[in-house]
């Protein structure tokens, strides 16, 4: 699924806290956010990223010029993303994603990845 950036994704996320083992007492695991890419063009254009994989199946953008920052939600794994504006030749990114924790009774996260993209103008 794709979504724009400074598209409005809707009312805000919260996913309960994830299965732990039934000794441990319920915890408010943090939204995981997988990757994290600034998307640089000339020109503040509408961004997508569409994602391989992602919690929900899609990325969440924000839009300022010239930057947009978009953030792909997820656990550890290979992230394949396709980032693309109208006018603009699509950029591919392969990204690979780490888990950390997933002790007993600690949530698990994944090791976050900070990409930046920049678009070049389509010929």
């Amino acid at each position: 699924m794709l979504v724009s950036c400074g598209a409005d994704p809707g009312p805000a996320l919260s996913p309960s806290a994830e299965a732990l083992p039934a000794a441990c007492p319920p915890l408010p695991c943090p939204f995981p956010i997988a990757v994290v890419l600034t998307v640089v063009a000339d020109t503040r254009p509408e961004v997508f990223v569409e994602p391989s994989e992602a919690f929900f199946g899609q990325a969440f953008c924000t839009a300022a010029s010239p930057e947009s920052t978009c953030y792909v939600p997820g656990y550890g794994g290979t992230y394949e993303l396709a980032v693309s504006a109208p006018g603009y030749t699509t950029a591919r990114r392969t990204v690979v994603v780490e888990n950390t924790g997933g002790e007993p009774c600690t949530c698990r996260r994944p090791a976050t990845q900070h990409i930046e993209v920049a678009l070049a103008a389509a010929r």
